[in-house]
């Protein structure tokens, strides 16, 4: 199964994906903001970084990275900057004004969140969940779907299932030997570990 087929596969809603590091999470995401209108909200990379690799016209990005490791970059017309991902109003605010343009015409749409593990290190947990479930809510209002991606193993499992919780399915992303599997709690036909092609 590559990527294509499983987004093909998911209603809808909200998604939480889970994975060790360097497990084709990047990949994983990279590939899904290829099908749709995309909007990316960045902690851990500069949205230049991510636009040399995707193939999508309609990409556009809430960067919380670059002003927070101190380089200062002005907006553009795909890009807004936040000052980092403390900056949970000025996120909200920027995903509304991107999500108005789509849904005035009537696109649905991809809002990639990488990763709530960096929201999670500079915020205590119940705050991140009150700042998702408010965002999440305001996505699938304007007929997007929500991919948050989380570190498998930085946070314990309190955290996890309060993830899960906010959420309409969940992704577990693992590699074996060189090969990627994906398993997706949530959607009957996929709760077992299938091939995945990146």
């Amino acid at each position: 199964m590559n990527v294509e087929e499983l987004a093909k596969r998911l209603p809808n809603g909200a998604y939480v994906i889970i994975s060790p590091p360097l497990s084709g999470k990047k990949d994983f995401l990279i590939k899904l903001a290829c099908l749709k209108p995309t909007i990316f909200i960045t902690t851990d990379s500069s949205p230049e970084e991510i636009i040399q690799k995707v193939k999508n016209n309609e990409l556009y990005f809430i960067d919380c990275f670059t002003n927070n490791i101190g380089e200062d970059q002005p907006n553009t017309q795909n890009i807004i900057r936040v000052p980092g991902p403390l900056a949970l109003n000025e996120i909200s605010v920027a995903l509304t004004q991107l999500e108005t343009k789509m849904f005035k015409e009537e696109k649905e749409h991809f809002v990639i969140i990488n990763s709530a593990s960096t929201f999670l290190m500079y915020s205590n947990p119940q705050a991140i969940a009150r700042f998702l479930q408010v965002l999440l809510a305001k996505i699938k209002r304007t007929n997007g779907t929500a991919f948050v991606s989380i570190e498998e193993g930085m946070h314990d499992d309190k955290v996890l299932m309060l993830m899960k919780h906010l959420m309409d399915g969940a992704i577990m992303l693992k590699e074996e030997n060189g090969k990627h599997f994906v398993f997706v709690k949530g959607i009957k036909e996929l709760e077992k570990w299938n091939d995945l092609e990146l």
